[in-house]
């Protein structure tokens, strides 16, 4: 919460105190050590230790690893202090009184709206993985009460109802655990999603009792209060953005733009609006079981007008995403459909103070970082945003996928203010003319989306794409755009080079943004562990970089 509003007073301060005017007088560093850029240098090697750092085999960076270690260890520690020996009678039910108290922040942290989220900055996607990690720490403080109390007398668990109920909650919550973990929630996340509703519901139901009995019912009760005004919330957005339940007035437009990518536009008024790289949830109930699921919205709110145009681009995949492609399949490839609405979440980073902003995605990763663009320009314009240069990459497996948002594209470089460099780059990684010979533009794939015969088959960009550009790239300049430094590469993004001369040839901060499939976003972080964006080359006087990292993964 502290480094939340620091950054925010930070930010404040910058867009205030620097002045287009001023730019003139900033001069890149000479090389040499000074001691003046030490807690530049100390951020950086802080931001590389907890948050470029990524431990693969549990899918979280060191930061998340380490606050997951420190709570563990104090959960232990007040649970086996002052024991008189361990005397099991001393510790028992003090594992059960610590659980129960900790209950109301598993809930907290799995709210989509709540006040942790406010607090700290940290987007309620982001919390969920800290949840699952409290869960599972106060798993084994129940597992420990369980054993204890069954160690001290086995019978007295099974002698009274509340006490039995207790054991019920235990077992629930260890069911609810195993379900969760990674490869059971991905491969059949509907499954775990409706299970998972279904025994939190009784969890919370059996746990209130068996606490209540004794007295210590104040430990669960917090959590309906919690629970309740999340679903409050979010049954008041339903309402006011699906036009007081009667979606059909304004139904969502749905375009099957190749075999496996989905377009999806809606037009509802949505007050105050939603900023580049949040979501919605989204629900159409006339094609199936009401399932919401979270999309990025592609777009910015226009100015004018009551009714925003919101796109979402999906690439389908299992489950529900699959039923819906099969549904615009059997239509023909286009249709409308009612839909529910819910949103915008997410708090994406403040990047309105950085000097130079890159942003990198990777197939429909672009729905992140194409409204961030946009916004960025926008606020340059409007002299709120401190950015010279904006650097946007784009990879994408073939030349039709362009045209998914080539409008919105278009749009936003024609807003580019005086003063702010724009470089757009896309590279298209297969679909390439052999020898890297092809003369294709934007504006000659443009509308052809609907008619790709080879969809992307395995993720939004090439797997095996790496940092490195495999066939000798062909640019192509693309005069509709009707502007400079908007290219389309045919090959991979050399992203080591590309990130080394944004970053070096800066003249303040960096904020890079990417999403994409996880080896793009691995390789970034790597890329940004690296020697030129070091400490000791902040200490040279490169300018130090902020990496904000878009992982939607359930």
């Amino acid at each position: 919460m502290f480094l939340n509003i620091f950054s925010v007073l930070w930010a404040f301060k910058r867009r205030h105190t620097l002045k287009r005017a001023d730019r003139a007088a900033v001069t890149r560093s000479n090389g040499s050590v000074s001691i003046r850029r030490l807690p530049s240098a100390v951020l950086t090697a802080a931001r590389i230790f907890a948050f470029r750092w990524h431990v693969p085999a549990v899918n979280m960076t060191l930061l998340e690893v380490l606050l997951t270690s420190l709570y563990l260890m104090a959960v232990l520690i007040w649970e086996f202090v002052n024991t008189q020996d361990l005397v099991i009678k001393q510790w028992a039910n003090r594992a059960g009184h610590i659980a129960a108290s900790q209950f109301p922040l598993i809930v907290g942290l799995s709210s989509k709206n709540n006040a942790i989220e406010v607090l700290t900055g940290v987007s309620h996607e982001k919390l969920n993985l800290m949840h699952r990690a409290v869960s599972r720490v106060m798993l084994l403080m129940v597992w420990i009460h369980w054993w204890a109390r069954v160690y001290i007398n086995a019978a007295s668990t099974v002698s009274q109802t509340w006490r039995t109920l207790g054991v019920v909650a235990g077992v629930i919550q260890t069911v609810m655990t195993i379900i969760s973990i990674a490869p059971i929630r991905k491969r059949f996340y509907e499954f775990f999603f409706i299970t998972h509703v279904i025994l939190v519901f009784v969890f919370l139901v059996t746990t209130y009792l068996h606490c209540a009995s004794p007295g210590f019912g104040y430990y669960i009760w917090p959590c309906w209060l919690i629970w309740g005004i999340d679903r409050v919330c979010r049954w008041l957005r339903y309402i006011i953005l699906s036009n007081f339940h009667a979606p059909n007035k304004t139904p969502a437009e749905l375009e099957l733009v190749n075999q496996d990518t989905i377009r999806i536009t809606v037009r509802r008024w949505v007050p105050f609006g939603w900023r580049g790289g949040q979501h919605m949830f989204l629900a159409f109930p006339t094609l199936g079981p009401i399932e919401s699921h979270p999309f990025t919205i592609a777009t910015l709110p226009d100015a004018d007008g009551k009714q925003k145009e919101m796109v979402w681009i999906v690439r389908a995949r299992d489950g529900f995403t699959k039923r819906l492609r099969d549904h615009l399949v059997d239509k023909d490839g286009a249709c409308r459909a009612p839909v529910f609405l819910d949103g915008p979440y997410g708090t994406p980073p403040d990047i309105t103070p950085f000097d130079t902003c890159v942003f990198i995605a990777g197939g429909s990763g672009v729905t992140y970082t194409m409204p961030r663009m946009r916004e960025v320009i926008d606020f340059a314009a409007a002299g709120k945003a401190c950015a010279t240069r904006i650097v946007w990459i784009w990879a994408v497996r073939h030349y039709s996928h362009i045209s998914w948002l080539d409008t919105e594209l278009r749009k936003a470089v024609s807003l580019v203010p005086t003063g702010v460099e724009l470089s757009v780059l896309i590279y298209v990684t297969t679909g390439a003319s052999s020898g890297g010979s092809s003369t294709q533009t934007l504006h000659n794939h443009a509308g052809h989306a609907a008619h790709d015969s080879d969809p992307e088959k395995e993720a939004e960009c090439d797997e095996k794409s790496s940092v490195e550009v495999v066939d000798s790239p062909t640019t192509m300049i693309d005069p509709s755009l009707n502007i400079k430094d908007v290219t389309v590469v045919s090959g991979r993004p050399d992203l080591r080079k590309l990130l080394e001369d944004a970053v070096t040839t800066s003249t303040g901060p960096v904020s890079v943004d990417v999403s994409g499939p996880t080896p793009l976003v691995t390789s970034v972080r790597s890329i940004l562990s690296s020697s030129f964006a070091s400490p000791m080359a902040v200490l040279r006087g490169t300018p130090t970089v902020q990496l904000n990292v878009e992982n939607f993964t359930m």
